[in-house]
């Protein structure tokens, strides 16, 4: 594959674990990708909201879901992964 047919690093860089946490500004879980590139001393959830480092990640959300994070994580699921 040539370098112009290649899609751009964003699309194929490995994805990390997803996680949820919850944030306690909204009292909602958002999905947080842990291979993601964090600024420093927050946590950046798949729809923007930054989370405290020291919170807590869980497999599965942890009260009400954020609804742009939950909207992400099904578009990704339908998507197949170029990893596996």
């Amino acid at each position: 594959m040539s370098a112009a047919e290649q899609p751009p690093e964003t699309e194929h860089r490995p994805r990390g674990r997803r996680r949820w946490g919850l944030s306690p500004l909204d009292w909602r879980s958002h999905v947080i990708d842990e291979r993601r590139d964090h600024p420093i001393g927050v946590l950046k959830a798949e729809c923007g909201h930054l989370l405290m480092m020291v919170t807590t990640l869980h497999e599965a959300p942890y009260g009400k879901p954020c609804d742009a994070c939950a909207a992400h994580q099904l578009a990704s699921a339908m998507i197949p992964c170029r990893d596996q």
